[in-house]
């Protein structure tokens, strides 16, 4: 296996970057669910008002997912990491 990881380290970069991005989605999704009556509470809707955001935000994921898609594969890999840790860092500083 280790040799595999050094024969190919674009693809194990690549798989590691795709299992981080899908359980980071996953983390976001399982949120939405549970606060959808406290929103709905809050914003003073009905509960099918409110539920729209479910499709919305599948809708969006798909669209960001190919976009994304296109990105990487067009793309530096080292300077789109390095993109993608300014972001991150510039989210954590922005929401701290």
């Amino acid at each position: 296996m280790v040799v595999q990881i050094k024969k190919h380290p674009i693809n194990f970069m690549k798989t590691c970057s795709l299992y981080t991005v899908l359980m980071m989605m996953g983390m976001g999704w399982t949120i939405i669910g549970p606060t959808l009556l406290d929103l709905k509470t809050q914003v003073n809707r009905e509960l099918n008002e409110v539920a729209v955001v479910l499709p919305s935000a599948s809708g969006g994921s798909a669209l960001r997912s190919v976009i994304m898609g296109f990105i990487f594969e067009k793309v530096n890999y080292q300077l789109f990491s390095f993109i993608m840790g300014m972001t991150a860092l510039f989210m954590y500083l922005c929401l701290s």
